[in-house]
């Protein structure tokens, strides 16, 4: 009998910058938490950019599959080539999150981590987010939807892993609301 396969997913801090090409545009803009103060032409700019970022990813994934990395870099240490073999696929992508930017981190696993296997795969994936994102782009496209912009989306400095239950918990998630048809956001 075979073990059940498990999802883990984790969320990571990334910064969106977007150049926009167009002669009228101003400066290069890094997009703001949409929860702080932006007067009434910041907030209309951001909101096309946002829009841009989320039109940008839909036509041209950022998805990485990492899973051959990972095998590669555990099979050969003999203390960890069991989490090798837990290890299904791995996969990184970038998400919307209530008007915020996530990179996050997919796991799927044959049978359950243990909290040593969790702290190990922690540290791969903080040192994986370096190499994925580092210093340079993971999307850099120029959008037909919205003129001439390039997306960049990089590594944040903050660097944090959340697990779902944690981002759902989160302090700037907006509550959940009772509504016709069950909850609603």
């Amino acid at each position: 009998m075979s073990e059940e396969k498990n999802r883990l997913k984790w969320y990571t801090a990334v910064r969106v910058d977007v150049v926009d090409m167009r002669p009228d545009a101003g400066p290069p803009m890094q997009l703001p938490d949409p929860d702080v103060f932006m007067d009434e032409a910041e907030r209309k700019r951001f909101s096309e950019y946002h829009s841009a970022v989320q039109t940008a990813i839909a036509e041209t994934p950022v998805t990485k599959d990492l899973t051959s990395l990972f095998k590669d870099d555990f099979k050969e240490l003999d203390a960890f080539r069991h989490l090798a073999n837990k290890v299904c696929s791995l996969t990184f992508d970038v998400e919307d999150v209530e008007g915020k930017f996530f990179g996050t981190i997919v796991f799927e696993l044959q049978g359950k981590l243990s909290g040593l296997d969790e702290t190990i795969l922690k540290e791969y994936c903080r040192c994986l987010c370096d190499e994925v994102l580092g210093d340079g782009t993971a999307h850099s496209p120029f959008t037909r939807t919205h003129g001439d912009m390039s997306i960049r989306i990089w590594r944040d400095r903050s660097h944090f892993l959340l697990t779902e239950k944690q981002m759902e918990r989160a302090p700037w998630r907006k509550p959940k609301q009772k509504g016709k048809g069950g909850e609603a956001r």
